[in-house]
């Protein structure tokens, strides 16, 4: 479980399986996320889902800090994905700093994708989702009824989709 210091934030999370599992806003009884992780692969051969094919340490920043520092090593050697995971004590934002390491081979040889599952208000079910920019910043949108989630990501986005689970996903 991890959070900010101080009331200014109401953001709540938890991790597993090396990677962001729910986050709670404005109250941790409201999960708006199911998982959020990383897919990796080369274009052709080799497709890895972190959450499935790595091996994961997780530690805490520093005593008292609910945030985390995550080492998620490939089981196949091929790359190593270091997450440092805090929330923003002034504001009600989420934030992975993530740095990729390939272990074979060159970062020219694999692609990164972000997967983020959308479960807004508890459910996952009558969420929309969609790619757009906000003050120029592309992002990922997902909206349900009140409730909104962005993914903003400091390099460039190349490609977003999206789609519902099992029919159009990724």
């Amino acid at each position: 479980m991890g959070t900010a210091v101080g009331p200014a934030s109401r953001v709540w999370f938890t991790i597993s399986h090396g990677i962001v599992n729910e986050v709670y806003y404005p109250g941790v009884d409201q999960a708006n996320t199911r998982d959020m992780g990383f897919i990796v692969t080369d274009g052709e051969s080799f497709f890895s889902e972190e959450k499935r094919d790595t091996t994961s340490r997780a530690e805490v920043i520093e005593p008292g800090v609910l945030g985390y520092e995550i080492t998620n090593t490939c089981c196949d050697g091929r790359y190593r994905i270091i997450k440092t995971i805090i929330t923003d004590p002034e504001r009600d934002v989420l934030l992975q700093h993530v740095r990729f390491e390939p272990l074979r081979g060159s970062l020219s040889n694999f692609r990164l994708y972000a997967l983020l599952a959308p479960h807004l208000a508890n459910q996952g079910l009558g969420n929309s989702g969609w790619f757009g920019d906000y003050k120029g910043v592309p992002m990922l949108f997902a909206e349900r009824g009140a409730r909104a989630l962005a993914l903003a990501c400091s390099a460039k986005i190349i490609a977003a989709s999206c789609g519902y689970a099992g029919t159009s996903d990724g």
